[in-house]
């Protein structure tokens, strides 16, 4: 097997995309009906539908403003609050002909209020289809507005993630559109004329979720309600209020789909095995900073050379020139002078230093022969060079 463990990630690579190109992906829950969610109580058919009637259709993110001129806006099951200035925009935009279709079980509080909204007591039963299958609310229009909508089936309370929706209390400006067919007929959506435009409020978001849509007359009130506006207006979905406000993407949020957590399992296990069987380039390196050499590092490691090649004569070749540049500099010489120069500057000026460097010189030449002679010898050299370096 030596030549061939790459066999090894090569072969769990394999199965990995195996697993997926085998696992359905079933799409989960949406119980705040986003618009671009598949999932049974998600509304990307309605956004589907809305692009099919040939209107623009588009997804509100990133900052919240009602679509330009008179279109429609969907509004579903707000995950968060509205402000007084998002609500004062709306408000000023249905004015001038907008239609705001807003669908939620709970409600936004600041919305309710404005458009006085009161949600009451839960809708009648759901209904029972053909061989006794229970059916999500059974519920009627109240009033010949939806051209062909007799009947719409809503939410089914026993697999509905959310609240079970309330009915709305209706005040005289308010026409109602949809009733439950059973217990006693209250309201689940009503339309109000507000300035040039309609508000239409529904209790029940799951009548236009995905689930629904081609039940009974479901599909029939989802084109009524887009056809409220003229013919090529926008067609606008609110997902500002399910979290896209302004949030940029996680670098991480491709792990949560099913084909990033086994991209992101295999890049594990391929990196695993690279670790596993892996060999380095070269000597570790160490990552500490390097810091200077001093000069006693350097001394110590030229004398160590030095010593093992047994250059005596070298050292003290080294010591003499080491020693004539140092009186040189002490009398005033400059750095190119010659030896000859310096022995005569030295006679004239410092006759006594002269003598000593003759001396120390013959006596370096003389007993440079063993490794006591020769540092007696570096000693004297030394000290003529560095008087004030003499210890007393």
């Amino acid at each position: 097997m030596r030549g061939r463990g790459w066999l090894i990630p090569v072969a769990l690579l394999l199965v990995i995309v195996a697993v997926v190109a085998l696992t359905p992906n079933r799409p989960g829950r949406s119980p705040d009906h986003r618009s671009n969610s598949d999932a049974i109580d998600g509304t990307s058919a309605l956004f589907s539908l809305a692009q099919a009637l040939g209107h623009p259709t588009s997804m509100l993110g990133g900052s919240f403003s009602p679509p330009a001129g008179r279109g429609v806006l969907f509004v579903f099951s707000p995950d968060t609050e509205f402000s007084e200035d998002q609500v004062s925009q709306l408000d000023a935009w249905i004015s001038d002909g907008g239609v705001l279709v807003y669908a939620a079980t709970g409600g936004d509080q600041r919305l309710d209020l404005v458009y006085d909204i009161h949600r009451e007591a839960a809708l009648g039963a759901a209904g029972v289809g053909p061989g006794g299958a229970l059916l999500g609310a059974d519920l009627r229009t109240a009033a010949p507005i939806l051209a062909g909508v007799s009947r719409v089936v809503g939410s089914d309370s026993s697999v509905a993630d959310n609240d079970p929706p309330g009915s709305l209390n209706v005040n005289p400006s308010q026409v109602p559109l949809l009733r439950s067919s059973s217990g006693a007929h209250e309201v689940a959506a009503f339309v109000e004329s507000r300035g040039s435009g309609r508000l239409v409020a529904i209790s029940d978001p799951q009548v236009l979720a995905n689930g629904n849509l081609g039940q009974a007359d479901n599909g029939r009130l989802a084109s009524d309600l887009i056809s409220m506006a003229p013919a090529g207006a926008p067609v606008v979905f609110d997902e500002y209020h399910h979290g896209a406000g302004g949030d940029s993407p996680s670098l991480t949020d491709w792990v949560t789909t099913p084909w990033g957590a086994m991209l992101g399992l295999a890049l594990l296990v391929v990196y695993a095995g690279l670790l596993l069987r892996g060999r380095s380039f070269g000597p570790m390196v160490s990552l500490a900073p390097t810091r200077d050499r001093s000069s006693a590092e350097y001394t110590e490691a030229v004398g160590t050379l030095l010593r093992r090649a047994r250059a005596r004569a070298t050292t003290l070749a080294v010591l003499g020139e080491a020693t004539r540049r140092s009186l040189a500099a002490r009398v005033g010489m400059s750095r190119g002078s010659s030896a000859e120069q310096l022995d005569r500057l030295l006679a004239e000026r410092a006759p006594e230093l002269a003598q000593e460097l003759i001396e120390s010189e013959a006596q370096a030449r003389a007993r440079g022969q063993s490794e006591a002679s020769l540092l007696e010898a570096a000693r004297r050299l030394h000290s003529l060079a560095y008087p004030s370096a003499q210890t007393k």
